[in-house]
């Protein structure tokens, strides 16, 4: 999946798939989210780094299908 766009918008951008899982994140996002700029967090879950009100957020728009 193309992302390139993304990568020069000046906010912070992080997409996941359908199962929460963090597929992308653009610079600013990572500047913003990370500690450190050389960690990662792609491949890992929006669950592990959210709250549990954000969690149930997150799990009513992945099943409605909603953005």
């Amino acid at each position: 999946m193309e992302f390139k766009i993304l990568q020069s918008l000046p906010f912070a951008v992080t997409v996941c798939n359908k199962d929460a899982e963090i597929i992308y994140m653009n610079d600013k996002s990572v500047l913003t989210f990370l500690k450190n700029s050389e960690d990662s967090i792609i491949g890992k879950s929006l669950f592990d780094c959210h709250n549990e009100n954000s969690v149930l957020k997150i799990k009513e728009l992945l099943n409605s299908g909603d953005t």
